[in-house]
């Protein structure tokens, strides 16, 4: 139906709609307002009763952000407690002028494609032509 009615130009389908509401069943009293509103009054809800936590933070964003605060201060103060009372496996070494002690592999030597090979040999092994990337500022491969 859906699929009929997309078809059809703006005046086509402004009188299927007029042939369809001849089918449906209006309220004689055009004025529903004074019913719904008679609806709701007469219809009572229950309010439940607010705990203490949401009185003092009513919103429930705020309620996590107030405990995430609270964990973050704790935690932190545990730290710093553990790390004035030397605890064994803590240990806070502030030195100047720290270096970094790894270094970074090269690009790519994660993907495991082979064994690195200079573009010469690459290309005596091969069939075809190896492109090489031609850009100024670009060092060669």
């Amino acid at each position: 139906m859906a699929e009929r009615l997309s078809h059809l130009s703006d005046r086509e389908l402004q009188a299927a709609l007029v042939d369809a509401g001849r089918y449906v069943d209006f309220p004689l009293d055009v004025n529903v307002a004074s019913a719904v509103y008679r609806r709701i009054r007469e219809d009572t809800v229950s309010v439940p009763r607010r705990g203490l936590l949401e009185r003092l933070l009513p919103a429930r964003p705020v309620r996590r952000a107030a405990i995430l605060a609270l964990a973050l201060v704790i935690v932190a103060g545990g730290v710093a407690v553990a790390g004035l009372l030397g605890v064994p496996g803590l240990k806070l070494i502030f030195r100047p002028q720290a270096s970094p002690s790894a270094t970074v592999p090269p690009l790519g030597s994660g993907l495991y494609l082979g064994i690195r090979v200079l573009p010469e040999r690459a290309a005596r092994q091969v069939a075809f032509p190896i492109v090489r990337p031609r850009l100024v500022g670009l060092s060669r491969p």
